[in-house]
């Protein structure tokens, strides 16, 4: 059965159940309430790379945190995470090779910037067979 952080789980839940592992891990730690107020704005989620075989948990944060920032919230889950007696994701009490990424970056939707940059086709076309003033239309 899968565990993270020693709560079983299934593989959907994965990112909630490491979120909040990590806010009660953080009990009786120091800042912790500014970690609370980061990680209840952040966006977890869980992905495996399976050309290498590595469970990642990705930490989106709000595009408004600085750099300082980043690196108190990395500095406070390698804490919180060492502390821990359990492995971060285990499957049948094999610890299994896991990572942390944590960035201020949004995905970026190619496909959606291109809809809504790409002109009109319809219209330009519309534009381009409309006659000009003066000229006949060859309409059937």
């Amino acid at each position: 059965m899968w565990k993270v952080f020693g709560v079983e789980g299934t593989i959907p839940a994965f990112a909630e159940i490491w979120k909040q592992r990590m806010i009660d891990f953080s009990k009786r730690k120091k800042d912790r309430e500014r970690f609370l107020k980061m990680i209840e704005e952040s966006d977890v989620r869980y992905v495996l790379d399976a050309i290498r075989e590595v469970h990642v948990f990705m930490v989106y944060l709000p595009t408004s945190y600085a750099r300082e920032d980043l690196l108190f919230f990395k500095e406070f889950v390698v804490k919180v995470t060492k502390a821990a007696k359990v492995p971060m994701l285990e499957f049948d009490g094999v610890a299994q090779p896991n990572s942390v990424v944590i960035t201020v970056q949004e995905d970026w939707n190619d496909y959606e910037w291109r809809r809504k940059n790409r002109p009109n086709w319809l219209e330009s076309e519309e534009k381009r067979l409309k006659p000009k003033d003066g000229e006949e239309s060859q309409d059937f």
